[in-house]
């Protein structure tokens, strides 16, 4: 759970400031290359922790659909981008196991754009992050709220009333998500994912 939580900030800091610090330190304006990449790097990786942090939680609960669970988030575009760009850039394999290797275009890391190339084939790709985050955190809001809901029924199982009371807890907070219909792009992440530790008694959104 506290990987979750860990990954959490990094990718909320990523969907607030983009590949720019928040901090402007070059006060010639330079352009930080640099930071750019650790940013990118970052958050790809971030997602991928995050993810199979939540997926070992959901094997952990044994809730329902683990493999069609599974194939959701293989299917999901940011994850394959990660495994393209931020960690098999040199040897990726595709479907039919074929190997290739793949490029980020350097000029055109701006805002949550991403540009990156197949070096064997040639095919030039463009995508927006923001658009894959928010896919990414739809399913997995919606997932932490199943486990959270299965903690609670294991957990407190010996004890109704508190039982009782975190469900009524995760009941408002589905209705709190549900009126405040944010996304990454409007920059209100705040609402947009579920942490908590429901051992000492807190579910909340973050």
């Amino acid at each position: 759970m506290d990987l979750v939580g860990d990954t959490y900030y990094a990718i909320k800091d990523f969907l607030k400031f983009g590949y720019d610090s928040p901090i402007k330190y070059d006060k010639l304006g330079y352009d930080n290359l640099g930071e750019k990449l650790l940013r990118l790097y970052g958050v790809l990786n971030a997602v991928y922790l995050q993810q199979s942090a939540i997926l070992n939680l959901y094997t952990i609960f044994k809730l329902d659909n683990s493999k069609e669970f599974k194939k959701k988030i293989y299917e999901l575009k940011i994850l394959k981008i990660r495994h393209m760009i931020a960690a098999h850039s040199m040897n990726c394999l595709d479907e039919n196991r074929e190997k290739y290797s793949y490029v980020i275009s350097q000029v055109d890391l701006c805002d949550y754009n991403l540009d990156y190339m197949n070096n064997h084939t040639n095919e030039n790709v463009t995508v927006n992050l923001l658009d894959l985050i928010d896919e990414y955190l739809n399913l997995m809001i919606n997932t932490m709220d199943k486990i959270f809901e299965k903690m609670i029924g294991t957990i407190y199982k010996t004890a109704p009333d508190k039982k009782r009371e975190l469900y009524e807890k995760l009941e408002e907070l589905r209705l709190e998500k549900d009126e405040k219909i944010f996304n990454a792009r409007s920059g209100e992440v705040h609402i947009r994912y579920i942490s908590g530790n429901i051992k000492n008694g807190g579910t909340k959104y973050a």
